[in-house]
């Protein structure tokens, strides 16, 4: 590309978010009880961290820190799907979202650590989360 080229700014809805999760999630694997899951560049991760992956493009260390770039395309993405998990019955009550900057009031993590909790449940909510979501801003049509 020429220097003078500009690149267009993709805008990332939480909906694309979501589902490039659930694709990092098919290829790279999943993990429980931490973001990450090796020191591999592409290691397995929760959903969390697979969602900070498809936002950051790589592992980081604090993926709620508000000095990263791209911070309120994860939040949004990590409230979205915090959002369907209770709204389909598969986490109790509603989180709060009283914290400023959004690190306490998302309950994904507990659900992905449940004993009952499968990678195909994590990729199968992070489509149905995305779906939901473009269903209720757009009436599912882009």
């Amino acid at each position: 590309m020429h220097p003078t080229h500009n690149t267009p700014e993709v805008e990332l809805t939480p909906a694309d978010v979501l589902r490039h999760a659930a694709l990092y999630l098919t290829r790279h694997g999943w993990t429980q009880r931490t973001y990450y899951g090796g020191t591999e560049v592409t290691p397995p991760t929760c959903a969390l961290g697979a969602i900070a992956m498809a936002v950051y493009g790589g592992p980081v260390a604090e993926p709620f820190s508000t000095d990263l770039p791209g911070w309120a395309d994860y939040l949004n993405a990590a409230d979205a799907f915090s959002d369907y998990l209770h709204l389909a019955g598969l986490m109790p009550g509603r989180h709060d979202s009283a914290d400023d900057d959004g690190a306490n009031d998302c309950d994904v993590d507990g659900w992905n650590d449940l004993a009952t909790t499968t990678k195909q449940d994590v990729i199968d909510a992070m489509n149905a989360a995305a779906q939901q979501w473009e269903t209720e801003r757009t009436g599912g049509t882009r």
